[in-house]
C-alpha cells in the first residue's frame, strides 16, 4: 500500500478512517496500516483530525462544513 493509491481510492472523499483502511486493504494486518499513517503523517502525506479520522493533505478543505 502506498499514498498514491490510498488516494485513487478516496478520489472524493477526503476524510477516512482506519476501519476504512481496514475494508480497502483486508489482506494487511491493521498494524502495518498503523505503520503506514504514522508514516505519512511524519511526511506530510495526511493529516490526523482525531484518534482513528485522516484526511489527505491535499484535500481542499470547505469553511462552511
Amino acid at each position: 500500500m502506498d499514498i498514491r493509491t490510498l488516494e485513487s481510492k478516496l478520489q472524493e472523499q477526503p476524510v477516512f478512517s482506519t476501519a476504512q483502511l481496514a475494508i480497502y486493504y483486508p489482506d494487511q494486518k491493521l498494524s502495518s496500516l498503523r505503520q503506514n499513517l504514522y508514516n505519512w503523517q511524519r511526511r506530510s502525506y495526511i493529516v490526523q483530525l482525531k484518534r482513528g479520522l485522516y484526511a489527505l493533505f491535499k484535500a481542499k478543505m470547505d469553511p462552511a462544513m
